[in-house]
């Protein structure tokens, strides 16, 4: 189980969904049987977050999603460097 106020972002990259989640330095993976159900499960997440997380944890969700995004970044650059 996963409490909805822990998942910061969902991504569909086309084969999965990915959740950026508070406290994971890597995101959780979901896979589906068909692009409709992972489409619409992308949609409902995205869409219970909005309606079901209190308006006062979203500064907190917001501050927390923008240093996953930094860690992420950080970690492309990190590879993208090894790379060369």
């Amino acid at each position: 189980q996963l409490p909805l106020s822990e998942v910061l972002h969902v991504r569909n990259t086309g084969m999965h969904l990915e959740l950026s989640v508070k406290g994971q330095s890597q995101p959780t993976h979901l896979e589906f049987g068909t692009a409709d159900e992972r489409i619409n499960w992308e949609r409902y997440l995205n869409l219970a977050a909005e309606v079901l997380v209190p308006e006062s944890e979203r500064a907190d969700r917001e501050t927390a999603k923008a240093a996953f995004r930094a860690q992420e970044i950080e970690e492309r650059r990190a590879l993208n460097e090894e790379r060369k």
